[in-house]
């Protein structure tokens, strides 16, 4: 039925025959994978025009969801894409994707490319990719509470070296981890993120007391620690997808699971031969060493830019370290359970392998645009040097309700729903208007 079904959208996509598809060539893979058919490249045909091509896709929206589904990512090669307008318009003109205006407590440095509402930069602060880093595998906004069920990525500027954006199938993988370990995950929801209430109240501008209602109306959990009042929010650790059926982990894997980077880094560096990975691998070797590097490069990179040096050196230095003495000077509290602490080495060392086995990477093109389905792909930034510009548009925010009873949870295929961050600068402006009144 599967196969029928993608014979059908292949079809539907191939003609009249703006679009072919087809596999990922050798040259186009920096090292061999084995799920050859992630991502499913559709190419557009020489001499195509943005035009026809936003056109051709517009009328075969549901194509582009069977075939997505079945492959977790599609990379549209060839468009004539050199700008954020030209993305922004090859995917506005799907109907199938609505792209957010934003998410509820979004990390610092994601912001809105100048001149669009909804086509961000994947980090204006933090060099997200091309770094000495390897790892940070994840699933998109596990750290908010608007999880987008597709995320869509463009290259505006090729990176010099590396640089690319690695992907995971956890759906897939998923599927290797034995049934004890993945009753681990299925038992009980973790804590993704912990927030100060005064912090929700001064990023939305509301009173600390309408703040707390409206996390309470939501469903999350307001607890006290450190003398101070937080916002809990707790995730499923496994997320059903709507259409597929198919479970898969739903979290930053490599953030969360002490562990799994080690591994990751073991076994995929030896993709990196040759004198111009000297640097990188020597700071794999020693970790300290090469999260001290990292940290200079980091930096190295903003010194011409004030203020977002600035914000670097508050986010990663000065908030760490007063937070430290603040938690110093008060009666300790016991954290909320975060997803590490169900595994063992021998759990890290599968879902690590897991990882590795369904990773795939590809060289980046100018003009290039990714499409992960969030639900079934993991992804990271490879590493790399020189300039790199990704462009990111996230896209269909999912109905996850609180609060959570279980570790996983069965989605509804739904058309549309109001993410949190929506609620709640709606809530904003409603108040904006009424003291404008009075």
């Amino acid at each position: 039925m599967a196969e029928t079904l993608e014979r059908f959208a292949l079809g539907e996509i191939e003609r009249p025959g703006a679009l072919v598809a087809r596999t990922l060539r050798e040259e186009e893979r920096p090292y061999p994978a084995l799920d050859t058919d992630v991502p499913l490249v559709l190419e557009a045909r020489r001499g195509e025009t943005l035009d026809s091509i936003r056109h051709h896709l517009s009328r075969r929206s549901e194509a582009v969801l069977k075939l997505l589904y079945r492959h977790g990512a599609l990379l549209l090669r060839g468009l004539p894409i050199h700008s954020t307008r030209d993305f922004e318009e090859a995917l506005f003109s799907i109907p199938a994707f609505r792209p957010m205006r934003g998410y509820f407590m979004a990390e610092v440095g994601r912001t809105r490319v100048s001149g669009s509402e909804r086509i961000f930069h994947t980090n204006a602060v933090v060099k997200t990719g091309g770094t000495l880093l390897l790892g940070g595998f994840h699933s998109e906004n596990y750290y908010s509470s608007d999880v987008p069920a597709f995320i869509t990525f463009c290259c505006l500027e090729e990176p010099w070296m590396g640089g690319e954006t690695g992907m995971v199938h956890m759906a897939r993988a998923y599927q290797e981890l034995d049934d004890p370990l993945k009753a681990k995950f299925e038992g009980e929801p973790s804590c993704a993120a912990v927030w100060p209430l005064s912090a929700v109240a001064t990023i939305y501008g509301l009173d600390e007391a309408v703040a707390e209602r409206f996390c309470r109306e939501v469903g999350f959990e307001i607890a006290p620690m450190n003398g101070e009042k937080y916002v809990l929010l707790y995730k499923p650790n496994v997320l059903v997808h709507p259409h597929t059926r198919l479970p898969s982990l739903h979290l930053n894997v490599s953030a969360e699971i002490r562990g799994v980077d080690e591994h990751l880094r073991r076994d995929l560096s030896s993709a990196y031969t040759g004198p111009q990975w000297a640097l990188h691998r020597t700071g794999w070797r020693h970790p300290g060493l090469g999260n001290a590097l990292n940290a200079l490069f980091q930096t190295a990179r903003v010194l011409h830019r004030p203020k977002v040096l600035s914000v670097l050196l508050a986010e990663q230095v000065v908030k760490p370290f007063l937070s430290g003495r603040r938690a110093a000077k008060m009666p300790s509290a016991p954290m909320p359970p975060r997803v590490g602490r169900l595994l063992d080495d021998e759990d890290t060392r599968s879902v690590a392998d897991a990882v590795r086995r369904h990773t795939n990477v590809f060289t980046w093109r100018r003009g290039d645009v990714l499409i992960l389905d969030n639900l079934q792909m993991l992804h990271s930034g490879m590493p790399g040097f020189g300039s790199r510009r990704i462009e990111v548009a996230i896209c269909n925010p999912l109905p996850i309700r609180w609060p959570l009873s279980s570790g996983v949870m069965h989605l509804a295929a739904a058309e549309e729903h109001e993410s949190v961050f929506d609620q709640v600068t709606a809530l904003a402006e409603r108040g904006r208007s009424h003291r404008d009144m009075n």
